[in-house]
C-alpha cells in the first residue's frame, strides 16, 4: 500500500512504531501501472526501542515527496503529526525551532 507517491503533497509526519515501511523510487511508468524499486526498508518493532520517523523533511520544509513511501507489511502501526498543526500552532509559538533547522 502506497503511503505517499513521488511528487505528492505530504501532509503528515509518521512515527512508525511497528511494521516495515519501504522507501522506493520509480523505475518507469507503463500501461500496467507504476513500477518501483524499494531502496531501503525501515523495520520498527514495539518490543525494542527501534522506531523510525518518515516524511519529517517534507512537512517541515513544505515540499513534495521525492520518493515512494509504502507499507511493506500488511499492517503498520504508527502515530501521525499533522503538518498544518506544526506550521499553524507549534512553529509560530516557538520560532527558535525553525532557526535551528
Amino acid at each position: 500500500m502506497i503511503i505517499y507517491d513521488e511528487e505528492e503533497d505530504v501532509s503528515e509526519i509518521y512515527f512508525i512504531l511497528e511494521g516495515v515501511v519501504g522507501i522506493a523510487f520509480s523505475l518507469s511508468a507503463d500501461l500496467t501501472g507504476k513500477q518501483y524499486s524499494i531502496g531501503k526498508q525501515l523495520k520498527s518493532f514495539t518490543n525494542t526501542t527501534r522506531s523510525h520517523i518518515v516524511c519529517d523533511h517534507y512537512v517541515t520544509n513544505q515540499c513534495k515527496s521525492q520518493f515512494i513511501y509504502l507499507a511493506v507489511d500488511t499492517e503498520v502501526k504508527c502515530l501521525a503529526l499533522l503538518g498544518n498543526h506544526l506550521h499553524e500552532n507549534v512553529f509560530p509559538k516557538y520560532p527558535d525551532i525553525m532557526k535551528k533547522l
